[in-house]
């Protein structure tokens, strides 16, 4: 069982592993913590995102690679959700449909999350799913809600008259499938042990016992 805090860490090494930069990694951590936050599935929803990415060897890829212009591609929802937000005052006020594939589509309402502090409301929805936050409350309808890929999805972001309206957060730890998975990609940043590695200040040092 694992903290909001342990989530976000994880999670962020985990980006920073399959060449994210900092600020995605980042971002990363933040979604996965906010997902959890309403105990939904943070870390197994990024995980998709960053195994995506892993797979498919894109070097320090940008949030650029989740546009909606480039049609034709799968998008990870983590990338896409960042990008939604870069993009906030083009897309305001607008249904926008993506109809290519979408990774991990949850990780687009992690990153929206981030506006919950601020007068917006959102509507994120594919099939058998919809995700809606505004003046209300947040909202989870439908029972796919972490799937691996979906056909298309529809987001529509708007301003609102007052701050969405929010239960208290979860504070429990939370079991997650995919935490072996996310340990293995952050270990990709870690440095190898050599003579050398030690010299430069790596773990102990040689008469070290503790």
């Amino acid at each position: 069982m694992y903290s909001l805090g342990e989530i976000e860490a994880q999670c962020k090494k985990a980006a920073k592993g399959v060449g994210l930069s900092w600020g995605l990694a980042e971002e990363t951590g933040l979604i996965a913590r906010h997902l959890s936050e309403l105990r939904l599935p943070g870390p197994d929803a990024i995980y998709l995102s960053l195994k995506f990415i892993d797979d498919n060897g894109l070097e320090h890829p940008s949030i650029y690679e989740g546009s909606f212009d480039e049609i034709g591609k799968p998008k990870t929802g983590l990338l896409l959700g960042v990008f939604f937000l870069d993009c906030l005052s083009d897309v305001l006020e607008s249904n926008i449909k993506i109809k290519d594939p979408v990774i991990g589509p949850l990780s687009v309402v992690g990153a929206l999350l981030r506006l919950q502090n601020e007068q917006y409301s959102f509507s994120v929805s594919w099939d058998n799913c919809q995700i809606t936050m505004n003046e209300d409350g947040f909202n989870v309808s439908g029972k796919n809600i972490n799937p691996k890929s979906v056909g298309s999805l529809v987001v529509s972001i708007s301003e609102s008259s007052k701050e969405p309206f929010f239960l208290k957060r979860s504070i429990e730890r939370s079991s997650i499938d995919s935490w072996d998975f996310l340990t293995k990609m952050a270990h990709k940043t870690y440095v190898p042990e050599s003579p050398m590695s030690r010299l430069l200040g790596a773990g102990a040092d040689d008469n070290e016992n503790e």
